[in-house]
């Protein structure tokens, strides 16, 4: 016998053993159903175990909004250029509106620390008071803390949770965190620009005001240099008013001199007629009387003349203090009055010169109606 054909009976041998074990097992089953039973429950009981094990592992994920979570927000946020921030606070509202896990917001820490080594809560999330202060200037790595709170004793598989979900919410904090910051440069580059062009405007309006007040100093050497000469023609004038005003003093003396002696003769005359030295020594009178009235009407036009210089002078000096940077309105004032002054001082000698042509119209008939006598 070759070697393939010793082979091959072997083979046959067993197909036809294993056939044989297949039927006898069979028989056995439909001899005894009970059988079926325990066969069914071996085959079934691991198959349903593996199911089991395998969905709980296959998404677990899909099943942590079931677990309960403390959250504890302390944060007292911080003032950045004038806005509140707390980080807290928007970490909280970013969990909320991606709920991995059951959120349940505790008044305290103690209160959450409690709930989670009872088992009411997987684990708990600490915000401290100062989280917003340290986080957000970002003055050193991790300046920013807050804490997972777990129980591995009570709950390990929470704890592998806290774990796992540790990673997200670093994510979270620190996309909110870079948020502020980045509205921090954000606000800190605008408020940069807009000083920057304030300070630009200032010096603007500062070169503006430098030229303004340049003018205003040229303006003033010109009206100081108008009020100079309209003080010295004021000057002028008050001399030439003092000058007429001594004439005027002499030509009254003068008059009054005269008119004392017209008048003796005149009441010697109502008595008796005069004899010709006392018409002589009347007759000198109203000469005397009429040549002083002439020199007080000169000195009365010379002061009057002085008394219109007088008034020119503080009218040009009321109109070129207005163009004086400071004192305007005072010396303007000053100015206004005595010009009002000099107008009237003006009128007053007027009337003055009229009254002394009529009284040396009189003065003159009297001369000539002594000389006749």
């Amino acid at each position: 016998m070759s070697a393939p054909e010793a082979t091959a009976a072997p083979s046959r041998g067993f197909r036809q053993a294993y056939a044989r074990m297949v039927r006898y097992d069979l028989g056995l089953l439909r001899q005894h159903p009970r059988f079926v039973m325990a066969l069914l429950a071996v085959l079934l009981v691991p198959s349903l175990y593996a199911g089991i094990y395998l969905s709980s592992m296959w998404d677990p994920a899909s099943h942590t909004r079931g677990l309960r979570v403390a959250l504890v927000n302390q944060d007292t946020g911080i003032d950045v250029r004038g806005r509140q921030v707390n980080l807290g606070q928007q970490l909280l509202t970013s969990l909320a509106t991606e709920p991995t896990f059951g959120y349940d917001t505790l008044a305290d820490p103690e209160s959450a620390k409690a709930a989670v080594r009872r088992g009411e809560r997987t684990f708990a999330v600490l915000i401290p008071p100062d989280f917003s202060r340290h986080a957000v200037p970002g003055e050193a790595a991790g300046a920013g803390e807050l804490t997972v709170y777990i129980s591995e004793g009570n709950n390990y598989t929470g704890a592998g949770f806290a774990r796992r979900f540790a990673p997200e919410l670093a994510r979270k904090l620190n996309h909110a965190l870079n948020e502020q910051r980045w509205n921090a440069v954000l606000q800190t580059a605008a408020g940069a620009t807009e000083s920057v062009a304030q300070l630009r405007e200032g010096v603007a309006q500062l070169v503006t005001g430098a030229r303004q007040l340049a003018d205003a100093a040229g303006q003033a050497r010109t009206g100081s240099g108008k009020l100079d000469d309209g003080a010295r023609q004021l000057a002028q004038g008050s001399a030439q008013l003092e000058a007429g005003l001594g004439q005027l003093t002499g030509a009254s003396q003068q008059l009054t001199g005269g008119m004392k002696q017209a008048g003796g003769a005149l009441r010697q005359m109502h008595g008796r007629m005069p004899s010709a030295a006392e018409l002589q020594a009347l007759k000198a009178g109203s000469q005397q009387l009429a040549d002083g009235q002439k020199e007080l009407g000169a000195g009365l036009r010379q002061l009057q003349q002085g008394a219109g210089q007088l008034r020119e002078g503080t009218k040009k000096l009321g109109t070129e203090s207005q163009k004086l940077p400071f004192g305007a309105s005072k010396v303007g004032d000053a100015a206004g009055q005595l010009e009002a002054g000099a107008t009237q001082l003006q009128g007053g000698l007027g009337q003055a010169v009229t009254a002394s042509d009529r009284l040396g119209e009189g003065a003159t008939q009297l001369a000539g109606g002594v000389g006749r006598l």
